[in-house]
């Protein structure tokens, strides 16, 4: 049969996903009345509104980029970030967008119509407007010229799915996620883990060497596992100093296990958080990519779940093809 191009759209409670429909023609040339009469009822079939939408992925530097539309202007290319409270774009990108930004320093906030990723769409943005100065290595020593960050405020929209393996995402929209039940999910040898939202990043109980468990913040977008330096004491780690970086180790831990998700040797940073979280960070580490990349890992902000799925060998840290700039 033939398929033709045409487009259902969807709204949805906080955003609107935009789904294929396909118009199937017989291969018959000649349709009698009773087939024509069927057709012009059946001939359009959509699928349902909670089919997931998978584009590709590139990793570099052990982050996440995808593309993406802002304000229906294409290409963007953006870093998914569940470690982001805000979703970003740089200067550039936001003129470039036709979004007016108003504040003054590291302040600046505008409102963005429509952040859109191959198929699906949030709709009425805030949007933080600045060039994240932790990510400029990725544009000065990879050549990344990334133009915002995808985080909480468009990721919450969403039940996301990262496949580190196969270099592929995929959205679907909260309103229409389907969770799959515990027989499914154990039978595919799933792992659930719960979490907690603090100040809108993720927080989940890790073990350590087989230790006590201790919260990480689970960040697509760090490139790193890090531990704050109090927790590796307590944890009774020792760490070597980092050559040309004061004040931070590095070392390889035996295990991290996040509710059975088990990685091994897994390299760690030792280090401070931010100064302005260093009162009362609420967490002891960051799980990054050097963990994350063992398994496929679907984020549920709505249900506040992660599910973990073993991916076998881990992903290249800078593996995946070019994204058009």
């Amino acid at each position: 049969m033939a398929i033709c191009d045409f487009r259902f759209e969807t709204a949805e409670a906080r955003g609107r996903v935009v789904l294929p429909c396909r118009l199937t023609t017989f291969r018959r040339l000649c349709l009698g009345p009773i087939a024509l009469l069927l057709f012009l009822f059946q001939a359009v079939r959509c699928p349902a509104a909670n089919e997931p939408a998978e584009i590709p992925i590139e990793i570099v530097g052990k982050v996440i980029f995808v593309k993406g539309e802002v304000n229906e202007r294409k290409p963007f290319t953006l870093i998914l970030d569940t470690g982001a409270t805000e979703t970003v774009l740089t200067p550039a990108a936001a003129e470039r967008a036709g979004v007016k930004a108003a504040g003054s320093g590291g302040q600046r906030k505008g409102l963005v119509k429509s952040i859109s990723a191959a198929g699906v769409t949030a709709r009425n943005l805030t949007v933080c407007v600045f060039d994240p100065p932790q990510a400029l290595s990725l544009r000065l020593d990879k050549g990344m010229d990334y133009h915002g960050i995808l985080g909480y405020t468009f990721l919450s929209r969403f039940v996301t799915t990262i496949d580190y393996k196969r270099l592929r995402v995929r959205f679907v929209p909260t309103a229409s996620y389907v969770r799959e039940d515990e027989k499914t999910v154990a039978g595919a040898g799933k792992l659930v883990v719960p979490f907690q939202l603090n100040d809108d990043l993720i927080h989940a109980k890790a073990e350590v060497n087989g230790k006590t468990a201790v919260t990480f913040v689970i960040d697509t977008g760090s490139a790193e596992v890090v531990l704050l330096p109090q927790s590796a004491a307590s944890l009774g780690i020792e760490a070597a100093s980092l050559p040309g970086y004061e004040g931070i180790g590095h070392t390889t831990l035996d295990s991290i296990s996040l509710a059975g998700a088990r990685a091994f040797r897994v390299p760690v940073i030792i280090h401070a958080p931010p100064q302005e979280r260093r009162s009362r960070p609420g967490y002891d580490g960051i799980l990054g990519y050097p963990f994350l990349s063992n398994f496929v890992v679907t984020v549920n902000y709505r249900d506040k779940v992660l599910v973990l799925e073993p991916a076998g060998k881990s992903a290249n840290g800078d593996a995946g093809k070019k994204i058009a700039k």
